[in-house]
């Protein structure tokens, strides 16, 4: 997907394919005023990072198809299901 996506239409947090070799949250996009951004990734090698879209993108984006870099987003959502379960109790030995 295209930054444009990930930064306007992707629910947060998500996971993203990073530097072709492991994997990052992405947990906040800030738009600033004159288009720039800051991208919030929590890396398990780095911990908490903060990075401009330009950054961002040398790390994240994998390919280009018709002139437009794309990266590689995992989504994920739970389900009504989710929510409708009952906790069970946690035995602890």
């Amino acid at each position: 997907m295209s930054f444009e996506i990930l930064s306007q239409e992707v629910p947060l947090p998500c996971i993203v394919h990073w530097n072709q070799n492991h994997f990052v949250v992405v947990y906040k996009i800030k738009k600033h005023k004159k288009g720039k951004y800051s991208i919030y990734v929590a890396d398990p090698s780095k911990g908490l990072v903060t990075y401009t879209k330009e950054e961002f993108c040398e790390h994240w984006v994998s390919t280009q198809t018709n002139g437009e870099e794309k990266g590689i987003a995992l989504l994920l959502e739970p389900t009504e299901q989710f929510y409708a379960q009952k906790d069970k109790p946690q035995i602890r030995n």
